[in-house]
């Protein structure tokens, strides 16, 4: 009896270790991004920034194109 409750206790520390494995990489990969982690530059010292959306559907290729100020 004590072995078997030894078996289980040790799958349940494996499951319970996988969990917080899967939980800890799935929140580093969504974790968000800051544009000054991207580029070592100062927020100030950016006038301007030109930025092109893509579609991802092969029909529609209405590409957006803008440009973003401080403002």
């Amino acid at each position: 009896m004590k072995g078997q409750l030894k078996q289980v206790g040790i799958v349940l520390v494996i499951l319970v270790c996988t969990a917080v494995l899967i939980v800890g990489g799935y929140l580093w990969i969504s974790r968000p991004v800051s544009f000054s982690s991207m580029f070592p530059i100062a927020t100030e010292d950016i006038s301007f920034c030109h930025v092109t959306l893509h579609t991802l559907s092969e029909e529609d290729m209405d590409d957006q194109t803008g440009t973003l100020t401080q403002e």
